[in-house]
């Protein structure tokens, strides 16, 4: 479950600073097996809103990160 860390608002751009975890069961990590190991990243949200709507948006996460903590990172360094 996310979690928001910090939230910013200026003009027509919202910004947010978050955490995320969970116990990796399988997909949506592709082929990796299940290892029920669990992990933890962070990331950053920037929305673009016009009339009440968001209309465009960005996100960065720290996918190498989870990757490392779930086994994939050396896996993909091995091939």
């Amino acid at each position: 479950m996310p979690l928001l860390r910090k939230l910013l608002a200026e003009g027509d751009v919202v910004a947010s600073r978050w955490s995320a975890g969970g116990t990796h069961t399988g997909a949506p990590f592709g082929p990796l097996p299940t290892s029920g190991r669990k992990f933890e990243i962070t990331g950053m949200s920037i929305y673009l809103v016009r009339d009440g709507r968001i209309a465009e948006g960005w996100v960065n996460d720290d996918t190498l990160g989870m990757a490392t903590q779930l086994g994939m990172a050396s896996m993909a360094a091995a091939s």
